[in-house]
């Protein structure tokens, strides 16, 4: 299986956090949240914890033994991505959309 909604939506929070985009818009915060976990986030060393991280901070190091670390806010023991069995292919994925995104973005603008 993939990531669930909550899943998505504490990474989301997370590169919200992190990179401090209160200035900039939804569409720009979405297009971060891909070239973070596309390109830039180190799987094999770091987690998602909300509740360890602040803005311009590095990320936490990983808490859970899992490909993709997310740790759910409310119950940090938690790992939100635990059940998903291609969490590996996420990368990939998450590159692709940026790639096919920004390509759109340049051509419409």
């Amino acid at each position: 299986g993939g990531l669930d909604l909550w899943t998505l939506i504490v990474m989301l929070v997370a590169v919200y956090v992190r990179y401090n985009s209160v200035e900039n818009s939804a569409s720009r915060l979405f297009m971060d949240f891909l070239a973070c976990f596309g390109w830039a986030f180190d799987y094999a060393m770091h987690g998602v914890d909300l509740n360890l991280l602040s803005s311009g901070s590095n990320w936490p190091v990983k808490q859970h033994d899992s490909f993709l670390s997310v740790s759910d806010p409310l119950n940090p023991s938690v790992n939100l991505s635990a059940s998903a069995s291609r969490a590996q292919q996420l990368r990939a994925t998450f590159q692709y959309c940026y790639v096919s995104l920004s390509k759109w973005e340049h051509g419409n603008t």
